[in-house]
């Protein structure tokens, strides 16, 4: 029994480190965030890296396509070099419009641009998903981590949704979140539809996936997990999260997540 546990993990962590490739890898945090706060962005990079500017360049609404809300003022022209295990830590977004005024609740794309270190290609897009709660009033689907994104861990998943006890879910992993899936005009789906996207919805039980596919209990809750592999390749890299609830309204999401490997 054992051996037909392990081999698959094996097999999949083989893959993964194979398929991960070079990425920008971020975290945005609160998030959710609260209306009106400031909003913190990690980012770390799978290789050696670079970013074009130490700033936001801009957020969109809704999704990566959506309308831009806020465009960078005056940034410092900082060379920004990152890379597995060599973080920055400094990148903001105050929540604010370019009328200084707070956004509206919703989930926001904040955009920043990168490249691997020295390359002489242009430079790429990434997208980083936050969503913006209000302060008081509709209590919205939350996803947080219960651990930490490392090598050879598991990493643990929680969703609160107390409005939707004893509803069905799907979890969903994804590398990136620079495209996502547009599920109604006016709801998206953060998660980029890569393999590591239909793995997760097609093994929801394991052996990597744990939990992925069920039932909230009475009060709307539930945990997941995903076994990261330990191996070398993934320092750095990006994971990606995202919960549907599907209630008699329809499908309701959780906040999108993203994680750093270390």
């Amino acid at each position: 029994m054992k051996r037909r546990i392990i081999l698959p993990i094996l097999a999949f962590a083989l893959i993964l480190g194979a398929h991960a490739g070079a990425q920008l890898s971020t975290e945005a945090s609160p998030n959710p965030a609260p209306q009106g706060s400031m909003i913190t962005v990690t980012l770390e990079s799978s290789i050696p890296a670079e970013l074009k500017l130490a700033c936001v360049l801009d957020v969109h609404a809704g999704s990566p396509t959506g309308p831009v809300v806020w465009v960078v003022g005056p940034c410092i022209m900082l060379r920004v070099i990152i890379g597995p295990g060599a973080p920055y830590k400094n990148m903001f977004w105050s929540g604010k419009d370019q009328n200084n005024k707070n956004v509206a609740p919703g989930l926001y794309f904040l955009r920043t641009q990168w490249k691997a270190l020295n390359s002489t290609n242009p430079w790429t897009d990434h997208f980083i998903p936050v969503r913006v709660d209000p302060v008081s009033g509709p209590v919205y689907p939350l996803l947080t981590t219960t651990s930490a994104a490392k090598r050879g861990t598991p990493l643990g998943l929680k969703v609160e949704a107390p409005s939707q006890p004893n509803t069905s879910y799907v979890a969903a992993a994804a590398f990136t979140t620079n495209t996502g899936l547009a599920l109604s005009p006016t709801r998206h789906m953060a998660l980029d539809l890569d393999w590591l996207f239909w793995l997760s919805v097609a093994t929801p039980y394991g052996p990597v996936f744990n939990n992925f596919l069920g039932t909230t209990d009475a009060f709307g809750n539930t945990t997941a997990s995903m076994n990261i592999p330990n191996v070398a390749s993934l320092q750095g890299a990006q994971l990606a999260f995202q919960v549907a609830i599907i209630d008699a309204f329809g499908i309701q999401l959780t906040n999108p997540i993203t994680r750093i490997i270390g």
